[in-house]
C-alpha cells in the first residue's frame, strides 16, 4: 500500500514538472513571437518616417535650387524638359548627402513616439528586453550603408556628370572640361590628358601629359609637352616628347622635339615579361 502511494506521488510530481517545463517553453515562444512582431513594427515605422523625412528634405533642397537657377535657365533659353532632367539628375546626389541624417531622424522619431505612448514601458513590463529593440535598427543601418555605398559609387557620378554637362554647356555656355587652374584631368575615348597648371589670363597651360590607350586599355602612346599656348584657333606646344609603342618588338620609339626644332629619336627595348628595361639604349639625331 505504501509503495502504491509513493508511485502515485512520484507520478504526480513528474506531471507537475512537465507542466512547468511546457509552461516555460510556451512562455518563451510567446515572448519570441511578440518580439518578432515588435521588430517588424519598428522596421516598418523607421522606413516610413525615413521616406517622409527624405522626401521633405529633397523637396526643400530642389525648391531652393530651382528658385536660385530658374532665371539662368530662362535667360539661356533652355527647354523646360532639359531643366527638369537637370533637377532629376541631382536627386541621387541629394539622397547620398542626406541619407545618414534621415536615418538618424527617423530612428529618433520612432523611439520618441514609442516613449510618448508608453510602448517601451509596456514591452519591458511584458518581459521584453530593451536591447532587443536595437536589433532591427542595426539591420536597417547595415542595409542603408550598403545602399549608400552603391548610390555614391555607381549612380551619383553618372547623374552628376549629366547635370554638370547641362549646367555648363547649355546654361553657362562654357566648356565642361576646364573648371580649375591646377591638376586638370580630361578624358576622351581612348586618351587621358593631364595639365599641371592653366593660366586663364594668358591662355597658357604648363606640364601637359597625354596618354593614349588601345581597346584593351593598354598604354600605346604618351605625349609630354612643357608648355602650350592657345592662339585663338589652335594650341601651340613647345619642348615635346612623344612615345609610341611598337607592338611587334615591344619597344617604345621616343621622338624628342625642343624649341630649337632639333629632333631626336630614342629607342628603348622594353621587356614586358619581367617588366625591366634593358641597358642597351641608342640615341641618334635626325634633321
Amino acid at each position: 500500500m505504501l509503495g502504491i502511494k509513493s508511485k502515485i506521488y512520484l507520478t504526480g510530481q513528474g506531471n507537475h514538472n512537465n507542466r512547468n517545463s511546457q509552461y516555460q517553453t510556451c512562455e518563451q515562444s510567446l515572448i519570441t513571437c511578440i518580439m518578432s512582431v515588435i521588430h517588424k513594427y519598428i522596421t516598418v515605422q523607421i522606413i516610413k518616417y525615413f521616406a517622409i523625412v527624405s522626401a521633405l528634405i529633397a523637396i526643400v533642397y530642389i525648391a531652393i535650387d530651382f528658385f536660385e537657377k530658374i532665371d539662368n535657365f530662362m535667360e539661356a533659353g533652355v527647354p523646360l524638359s532639359k531643366a527638369f532632367i537637370y533637377f532629376v539628375c541631382k536627386l541621387p546626389f541629394i539622397m547620398a548627402q542626406t541619407i545618414p541624417v534621415c536615418v538618424l531622424l527617423s530612428v529618433l522619431i520612432v523611439f520618441g513616439l514609442m516613449m510618448r505612448n508608453n510602448e517601451i514601458t509596456a514591452i519591458q513590463a511584458g518581459g521584453g528586453s530593451i536591447y532587443y529593440l536595437v536589433k532591427p535598427v542595426l539591420i536597417l543601418g547595415i542595409i542603408f550603408t550598403i545602399f549608400l555605398f552603391f548610390l555614391s559609387e555607381a549612380i551619383v557620378p553618372v547623374t552628376m556628370e549629366r547635370a554638370n554637362s547641362i549646367w555648363l554647356k547649355d546654361v553657362r555656355k562654357e566648356s565642361s572640361v576646364i573648371t580649375r587652374e591646377k591638376n586638370i584631368w580630361m578624358k576622351g575615348n581612348n586618351w587621358i590628358t593631364h595639365v599641371k597648371y592653366y593660366n586663364p589670363k594668358t591662355k597658357t597651360i604648363y606640364g601637359i601629359t597625354q596618354y593614349g590607350f588601345d581597346d584593351n586599355f593598354k598604354l600605346i602612346r604618351r605625349i609630354d609637352a612643357q608648355k602650350g599656348i592657345f592662339t585663338g584657333k589652335k594650341w601651340i606646344f613647345s619642348n615635346i616628347m612623344e612615345q609610341n609603342l611598337d607592338k611587334k618588338y615591344e619597344n617604345y620609339d621616343i621622338l624628342l622635339e625642343t624649341s630649337n626644332n632639333n629632333k631626336s629619336v630614342l629607342n628603348i627595348y622594353l621587356k614586358i615579361a619581367n617588366r625591366k628595361i634593358s641597358g642597351n639604349t641608342s640615341i641618334f639625331n635626325r634633321n
